[in-house]
């Protein structure tokens, strides 16, 4: 059956970043792993809010939920990284990559200064915790070199995916091609033939 679901594209990350400017100051709590692509941390700021990140090829997404998620069973081994690093941090940015469908959410902790980097891109879709040095600790999938050109290994640089310099969508006038800004997706093309406007 297909999905009926709002795809998660740049624009509708661009939303989140901008509502997730609230974040700023929170303290993270409690991080659990309900599924092994999917994340949910308990944040702080005078109201506890669940902010779940899910890197699932169907439904990658960012966005809170009304209650936690725990998991079942053991502890997962990225789970264990994210509370060993993030409890009690703080997040100190949210921010997206241009218009694309990468958030970073920087966190400062006594382990240290870290950023949640989620990638959220179909079936390529992934979690990452990396230490100030950019350097990969924990990923929710390891990529290895065999499965892609951009693997995602323990102790390796993160290394953003391929970036094709565009002008942004929302920079956009009457009567350009809005195929070749940043930030386009065919759903929106989609949304423009059935009548909306920008």
């Amino acid at each position: 059956m297909a999905s009926r679901h709002t795809p998660f594209d740049s624009l509708v990350l661009a939303a989140v970043v901008a509502e997730g400017q609230e974040w700023v100051g929170a303290r993270i709590q409690k991080v659990w792993q309900p599924e092994p692509l999917v994340v949910v941390m308990s944040l702080y700021y005078g109201v506890e809010r669940f902010l779940l990140l899910s890197a699932e090829a169907d439904s990658a997404r960012v966005h809170l939920v009304s209650r936690r998620v725990d998991g079942s069973g053991d502890l997962p081994a990225f789970c264990t990284s994210l509370r060993k690093s993030l409890t009690d941090g703080r997040v100190v940015f949210v921010r997206q990559r241009g218009l694309d469908r990468i958030l970073e959410i920087g966190v400062s902790s006594s382990a240290g200064d870290f950023q949640i980097v989620a990638e959220l891109m179909g079936k390529h879709s992934n979690i990452m915790l990396v230490d100030s040095s950019r350097k990969t600790i924990a990923a929710a999938k390891w990529v290895g070199k065999s499965q892609s050109k951009r693997p995602v290994l323990p102790g390796q640089l993160y290394e953003p995916p391929p970036f094709e310099p565009r002008p942004l969508l929302t920079k956009a006038s009457a009567g350009d091609d809005l195929r070749e800004f940043e930030g386009w997706s065919p759903f929106l093309g989609r949304l423009m033939e059935a009548g909306l406007t920008l």
